[in-house]
């Protein structure tokens, strides 16, 4: 569904001069995929921390700790560490959606 949106001048020449493209469309659109991609580095930087810290990826993680009990920072990982793999398997698939 498309929606038509009015921007004043002032708004539509710095986001075309900006973004260097050649409309508003293209503009908005590069803007999303690069506040995307940003949002992408940060959740994946949380992965290596925690695949730093604990030497083992998610799904190793989850599968040696999913029936133990947990102390409160550990609990509190894993749930970040969740939130951060599934943040990014959503963001590459907006993304994904953006470049089609």
């Amino acid at each position: 569904m498309e929606e038509v949106i009015r921007i004043n001048d002032n708004v539509r020449n710095i986001l075309i001069k900006h973004t260097r493209k050649t409309n508003v469309a293209e503009s908005l659109n590069e803007i999303l995929k690069n506040d995307l991609t940003r949002k992408m580095k940060r959740y994946k930087i949380m992965l290596k921390h925690f695949e730093n810290k604990y030497k083992l990826d998610f799904d190793a993680f989850e599968a040696s700790h999913k029936n133990s009990d947990m102390k409160f920072e550990m609990e509190k990982d894993y749930f970040d560490w969740d939130l951060a793999v599934t943040a990014v398997e959503d963001l590459e698939e907006e993304l994904r959606s953006l470049e089609s």
